[in-house]
């Protein structure tokens, strides 16, 4: 899924943890097809720390990608030790100088790699046709550290493995979401009464379907949404959801452009809510997803 957001906090997983994955990726290798992983769900950074290593530092000799059935995945081949490296969604990657770096795709992975060989770094593949995968670049490589960013699709679930003989670091991203065709209304369980901020409203063109992301600040426990047909239009009501200044800035009229989504208007605003409404191309199937770190409420609707 989409997402420009704050940079989570670093999760470690345990050595243990990936070793007991090993086996089940050493086996299923020669068989793909037949025992795939599922399509990862995970959205939270991966940071691994390894044993102090010794000379010679290692080498990034390759960078492979690959298409799965529910997933696209990225191949570190590394010659030598495993590296430190951290996985994690980011706004945007930039330069040493601080320039940013353009990336296809809606959302952006960096991978960055630590206390390795930088002056033998591979080539990055050109742009891909991979259904989540659209873009890999370098944007830094600097005093042992390698960093790449990964454009992808949107903010889908990812999960990194580590691989032996030969040694390669393993990233999976999911594929998009099917196209949603259910046109019944949809609605969020009641909460309390606080009220969250809106900061953003983004938007995004999948294959299959259009995306609005309504994103949030503050108490998500009164945040509740219902959304249905009101004629012709898809009406969004964001319960306890606010709209107001400083927090957002944006327009209340907004032209995406995209496929099926013409307009977005916020219709109405009050000191406990916001309703937008949604004009379409045509009425179509349609869902709604309530997200976290940072709360967001997600309506896709099919092409």
């Amino acid at each position: 899924m989409e997402e420009d957001v704050d940079m989570p906090t670093l999760k470690v997983i345990p050595l243990v943890a990936l070793a007991l994955l090993l086996p089940l990726i050493t086996v299923g290798a020669a068989n793909a097809a037949q025992n795939d992983l599922p399509a990862p769900t995970n959205t939270t950074a991966v940071s691994v720390v390894h044993q102090q290593q010794v000379p010679p530092q290692p080498v990034v000799s390759g960078i492979r990608l690959a298409r799965h059935a529910d997933y696209d995945r990225v191949v570190f081949d590394i010659s030598g030790a495993m590296p430190d490296y951290s996985v994690r969604y980011v706004p945007a990657i930039y330069t040493e100088n601080g320039a940013k770096v353009p990336m296809n795709g809606t959302a952006v992975l960096a991978v960055s790699l630590h206390s390795v060989d930088i002056g033998h770094a591979p080539a990055v593949p050109a742009r891909t046709g991979l259904p989540s995968i659209r873009d890999i670049k370098v944007f830094d490589q600097f005093e042992g550290h390698l960093g790449y960013g990964i454009g992808i699709s949107d903010r889908n679930g990812f999960r990194v493995l580590e691989l032996r003989n030969p040694t390669r670091l393993v990233i999976d991203v999911a594929h998009d979401l099917p196209a949603p065709t259910d046109t019944a209304p949809r609605y969020s369980p009641l909460g309390d009464s606080n009220n969250a901020a809106l900061t953003a409203i983004h938007t995004a063109a999948h294959p299959t379907y259009d995306r609005v992301v309504f994103q949030f600040q503050g108490p998500d426990t009164g945040l509740r949404y219902v959304v249905s047909y009101q004629g012709a239009l898809l009406r969004v009501d964001l319960e306890h959801g606010t709209v107001g200044a400083p927090t957002y800035t944006g327009p209340w009229n907004l032209n995406p452009g995209l496929t099926q989504l013409r307009t977005i208007r916020l219709a109405t605003a009050s000191t406990d809510g916001t309703t937008v409404l949604l004009t379409l191309h045509h009425t179509a199937g349609f869902r709604v997803l309530q997200l976290r770190s940072p709360d967001r409420i997600v309506v896709d609707v099919a092409h």
